[in-house]
């Protein structure tokens, strides 16, 4: 498999001695950008760094260097599409700490959609109680239980296959497809996976949702009193969020209100 290994020992040399390294690059006639070293010491790992090598710390309290090897042989980005293909409409999360609860969110199912634009790859829960790429029961097995109105389900009806486009509470999304989990049994919607599901939905959809300048609107009216806007459209769950705000800025710039973030009359505080 190896044309020549290398032993700093029986080259009366040791790591992580820089000469070591400027041996090998001499020897085998390689760029050092085109050198992997694999190694269980830092303290080797930045010195085969410092000569330019491309170096991966292998340690038990680190994940494998199997996989980051993989993603350095062969197109990274080639696999992930070959993974998410094969497992679509089941990726799912988990919760660190709690490994033993698979989590179903509409708010990594929007992600997905929003960097691969394939909406077969995923399964959501939509405000108005419609279930998207998944059997409406095919949950179950997974935390016991659907969650009916305790995800933030409104009373939204269907029109053929156009929502109620003046319903604004039909436009608020809600971060669990299945029960709430780790947190209260009632669960607002929030302006997190809001926009993070107008940033997501294509014109198709788009026209299917209330407008997404209601929703707009409905997170201007939703201030603290330093004039914020709040993460959960609920009065009695105060909270603001720097990395929330980020994401309804990017909502506020893709529908025009990017340089003077207003809607009507109300000033929007991020």
């Amino acid at each position: 498999m190896f044309d020549k290994a290398f032993a700093s020992g029986v080259e009366g040399m040791r790591k992580p001695d820089l000469v070591f390294y400027q041996y090998v690059i001499k020897e085998t006639e390689v760029h050092p950008s085109e050198i992997t070293m694999i190694d269980d010491t830092p303290e080797n790992v930045c010195a085969a760094r410092s000569r330019g090598m491309y170096a991966i710390l292998v340690d038990k309290s680190l994940p494998s260097g199997g996989g980051t090897l993989l993603n350095l042989l062969q197109d990274p980005l080639q696999r992930a599409e070959v993974y998410l293909k094969d497992n679509a409409r089941n990726h799912h999360c988990v919760v660190e700490g709690h490994e033993d609860i698979i989590l179903m969110d509409n708010f990594a199912q929007f992600m997905i959609w929003e960097l691969t634009d394939e909406e077969d790859l995923i399964y959501l829960k939509w405000p108005c109680g419609k279930i998207q790429g998944i059997d409406r029961f095919g949950s179950d097995h997974l935390n016991g239980h659907s969650n009916g109105r305790s995800n933030g389900q409104t009373n939204g009806h269907l029109i053929g296959n156009t929502l109620e486009s003046s319903n604004v509470q039909i436009g608020l999304w809600n971060y669990f497809f299945e029960a709430p989990v780790l947190t209260t049994r009632d669960f607002p919607p929030d302006a997190d996976t809001t926009s993070t599901a107008y940033l997501s939905l294509s014109e198709r959809y788009l026209s299917t949702v209330p407008d997404v300048h209601l929703v707009l609107e409905k997170m201007a009216a939703n201030l603290d009193q330093d004039g914020i806007i709040q993460t959960y459209f609920d009065p009695t769950r105060p909270r603001t969020t720097p990395e929330v705000c980020c994401k309804i800025l990017r909502l506020f710039h893709k529908f025009g209100c990017g340089s003077d973030p207003r809607t009507k009359k109300r000033r929007i505080t991020l």
